[in-house]
């Protein structure tokens, strides 16, 4: 079991994540120099920013992801007694997975951060760019409890993608039947 989990993290743990990593320290970095926004509100604007998130978080999680889809190797799987197990265990580390993903964004955003005032208030103006933030506004006391509840859903939102290829892999990928001979 320990051998399937390990290998799936290790094969996630390659340059299209490091590719990710890159691009959101760029990204954060360029927006800090130019906030006036407080810590938690430009926490905020980063884990929600969209065109990031969709063009190219995304893109690259899902390739990560479509790498560990491989076959398992043959004497591994042989080893589990049922294949819900050997299925279980490659979902516990997708999940794994998807948490370091999120959880090494969620760093680089927090360390990079660091320095801005800290003020767990909404106080966003009423102009175009800060539509996302007033919506918050509306719907949580504190950009924390947002950041929070977004974090959340971004890993459920993964995670969902995630098992949807791995068991479309399953059951449209090639079948190899071996037929025990009497």
């Amino acid at each position: 079991m320990s051998i399937i989990f390990w290998t799936d993290i290790r094969r996630f743990i390659s340059w299209p994540l490091f590719l990710a990593i890159g691009g959101i320290f760029l990204l954060t970095f360029s927006e800090r120099q130019l906030t006036e926004d407080s810590y938690e509100l430009f926490l905020l604007r980063m884990v929600s920013e969209q065109y990031y998130l969709l063009f190219f978080m995304l893109p690259l999680y899902l390739l990560s992801i479509y790498v560990n889809l491989e076959p398992g190797l043959p004497n591994v799987v042989i080893r589990f007694k049922t294949f819900s197990s050997y299925f279980f265990t490659r979902s516990f580390a997708i999940l794994f997975n998807t948490g370091l993903f999120v959880s090494v964004h969620v760093l680089v955003i927090c360390l990079l951060g660091l320095g801005l005032s800290s003020q767990n208030l909404f106080m966003v103006s009423d102009t175009t760019s800060n539509i996302l933030l007033n919506e918050y506004a509306k719907h949580f006391d504190t950009p924390l409890s947002a950041i929070f509840v977004s974090v959340l859903f971004m890993l459920a939102g993964l995670s969902f993608l995630s098992f949807l290829m791995q068991t479309f892999h399953h059951f449209f990928g090639k079948r190899v039947l071996i037929k025990e001979m009497e």
